[in-house]
């Protein structure tokens, strides 16, 4: 078993303004490439915070939030089971990503540096 990520806890100012790893990672998702996906885990081990962190994170965006949380995908490719499962494969689509059987080949994935 790897070593476990380094914890780190975001927090939310008073006017609603992110800091520490929340901030990082609205910046990484913002600067996603075009036609690229990213994992859950490669964008923990960015921030450092677990994948679960990222999830609930992107969960909790606002329903007019411009960040592609569309385009975070499970490692091996496939498309989390949520309620908007169906929603996410559309926009990937949209976007231009094949989606086969809710799941993105490797090809599309953003080699993170």
């Amino acid at each position: 078993m790897g070593r476990a990520a380094k914890r780190h806890t975001g927090t939310t100012t008073s006017h609603g303004e992110t800091t520490g790893w929340q901030a990082q990672l609205y910046a990484i998702m913002a600067n996603l490439p075009a036609q690229r996906v990213v994992s859950y885990g490669a964008l923990a081990q960015a921030v450092g915070v677990g994948p679960r962190q990222i999830a609930r994170t992107l969960r909790q965006l606002p329903a007019d939030s411009r960040l592609p949380w569309y385009r975070v995908v499970r490692s091996d490719g496939h498309i989390a089971d949520f309620p908007g499962r169906d929603e996410q494969c559309k926009r990937l689509q949209e976007d231009g990503i094949v989606v086969s059987r809710y799941r993105i080949a490797p090809e599309w994935f953003w080699a993170m540096k």
